[in-house]
């Protein structure tokens, strides 16, 4: 019996104190936050006009320093951005405050596609192409029907890393209508 004890702690404890000092403690100390660059909303977005010609928005070949991406009320936002971290890229999101014509901000948001790290693959640089988040609506149904204002607005990219240091950043966008961009189009007459 005591033979029989002895090989039970043998068997069960050794192997366990044995694995349970190879565990791994990820260090993350000195790590940098991510970074995000290269961001385009809704890049070369189209607009169909009733006699078939098409106007392109946010021509990746006119962008200059002080470019702000135009988004139309009634369409699907899309990200495009380089996401950088030198330790690995956990998660995005995307987040617009709009604000109404009632003057109560509507918020919508979209975590972004998966750029997760694991403990074998990091992810630290990656590149989204067309990531679809939301689509703006024409109006909100809340208290009353609130419509969007259109004008100019602040989209925030919320972004972090495995080893929880976050970061934000703030792009400005152009919210029109399509009446809008063609009042204006006629104004340019173009």
């Amino acid at each position: 019996m005591r033979n029989l004890c002895i090989t039970l702690i043998i068997v069960l404890v050794v192997p366990a104190v044995w694995f349970s000092s190879c565990a791994k403690i990820d260090d993350y100390e000195g790590a940098g936050k991510p970074t995000v660059s290269d961001v385009r909303f809704n890049a070369n977005d189209t607009l169909l006009l009733e006699n078939g010609e098409v106007i392109v928005l946010n021509d990746s070949t006119k962008r200059g320093p002080s470019h702000i991406d135009t988004l139309i009320i009634g369409k699907t936002l899309y990200l495009n951005a380089r996401f950088r971290d030198n330790i690995g890229l956990s998660s995005y999101r995307v987040k617009m405050e709009i604000n109404s014509q009632a003057g109560e901000p509507y918020k919508l948001w979209a975590l972004g596609e998966d750029i997760f790290s694991t403990k074998r693959h990091k992810v630290t640089d990656t590149i989204i192409i067309r990531n679809s988040l939301f689509s703006i609506p024409y109006y909100v149904l809340n208290k009353d029907t609130i419509y969007m204002k259109q004008g100019e607005h602040e989209i925030q990219i919320a972004y972090g890393n495995i080893a929880n240091k976050t970061d934000s950043s703030y792009y400005k966008v152009l919210l029109l209508s399509r009446d809008s961009i063609l009042s204006i189009r006629k104004k340019q007459n173009i």
